[in-house]
C-alpha cells in the first residue's frame, strides 16, 4: 500500500467509518458492484448528515468534490453518498434546505432532466433554494456567429484533444469547441437560459432568476467553482437560481430559512 493510498484510506475512514470506506474502495475497482451496494453502504452517513443541525445542502452529481458545506451525492464511490440522479433521490420529501447542482443536468437526457427537477422540488423544503449551472447553448451559438473563441486553458485543451498543436483557422477551432461541448464530457443535452427557466417553472419552481458566476446576491452562488477548476470563461455556463414556494406564499416574502441559506452562501 503506497503512502498516498494509505492517506486516502485514513481520510475516508475518518469521514465515513470503516465499513463505508472499505465498500467505497471496493466500489472503485468494481463499479457494477457499487451500483448494487452503494445506497446501502452510504446510508448510515446519509442518515447522520440529515440529523445534523443547520442548513442541509445537497450537491448532486458532484463526483469527488467534497466539502463540509454540502453533501456530495453521485454514482461514483468518491462521493459522500450514492445517488443515481435518474432515479428517486434517497432523501425524504421536504428534507433539504438547498440544492447546488453545478454542471450536472447536461449529463442526462432531456426526459431524465425533467425527472431530476421533479425530485429536486420534492426533497426541498418549502422556500428551499435551487441553483443550477450548465453549458450555455446561447454562448455556443454566439461563438459560431462571431467565429472567435476565448483564449483560455479549457479551449486550448479542447483543440489538443483534436490533435491541434498550433492555433488553427478560427472558424474551424470554433466548430471543434462547440462539438466538444455537445458530444464530449458525457454531455447529453444542452440548454438555453430561456429553456432552462421554462423547465424550472414547469417543475413548480418560482423566482427563477438568471444569475452569474459566484453571484454574491445568490443564496448559493458563492459555492460556484467549476470555471476556476476547469479554467473556462464563466460565461460559458448559465447560472440560474430558483425557489420552491413556501406553504404560506407562492410568490413573495423572505423566510427565516431563506435568510439562513443566504448566510451559507456567503461563507
Amino acid at each position: 500500500m503506497s503512502l498516498s493510498l494509505f492517506g486516502r484510506w485514513r481520510f475516508y475512514r475518518k469521514r465515513y467509518g470503516v465499513v463505508h470506506a472499505a465498500a467505497a474502495f471496493l466500489g472503485r475497482r468494481c463499479p457494477r458492484l457499487w451500483a448494487l451496494i452503494g445506497g446501502v453502504a452510504t446510508g448510515r452517513f446519509r442518515g447522520r448528515w440529515l440529523s445534523q443541525p443547520g442548513p442541509r445542502i445537497l450537491n448532486p452529481g458532484g463526483a469527488g468534490l467534497l466539502s463540509d458545506e454540502w453533501l456530495t451525492a453521485d454514482i461514483t464511490p468518491r462521493a459522500d453518498v450514492y445517488l443515481d440522479a435518474c432515479r428517486r433521490f434517497p432523501f425524504p420529501s421536504e428534507s433539504l434546505d438547498g440544492i447546488f447542482a453545478e454542471e450536472v443536468i447536461e449529463h442526462v437526457s432531456h426526459g431524465d432532466a425533467l425527472g431530476v427537477l421533479s425530485e429536486c422540488w420534492r426533497v426541498l423544503k418549502p422556500g428551499g433554494a435551487l441553483r443550477l449551472s450548465t453549458p450555455d447553448l446561447g454562448f455556443l451559438l454566439g461563438l459560431v456567429q462571431s467565429g472567435v473563441y476565448p483564449e483560455c486553458r479549457f479551449f486550448a485543451d479542447v483543440l489538443r484533444h483534436y490533435g491541434e498543436t498550433q492555433s488553427p483557422e478560427p472558424a474551424l477551432a470554433v466548430v471543434r469547441v462547440v462539438n466538444n461541448l455537445f458530444y464530449e464530457h458525457g454531455h447529453r443535452f444542452l440548454y438555453s437560459a430561456a429553456a432552462l427557466k421554462a423547465m424550472l417553472e414547469n417543475a413548480g419552481f418560482f423566482e427563477c432568476r438568471l444569475s452569474s458566476y459566484r453571484d454574491p446576491n445568490s443564496p448559493l452562488g458563492l459555492l460556484d467553482s467549476h470555471a476556476d477548476r476547469f479554467a473556462h470563461p464563466p460565461e460559458l455556463s448559465i447560472y440560474m437560481d430558483a425557489r420552491k414556494p413556501g406553504r404560506t406564499s407562492a410568490g413573495s416574502g423572505t423566510s427565516t430559512r431563506q435568510a439562513s441559506m443566504k448566510a451559507v452562501g456567503e461563507r
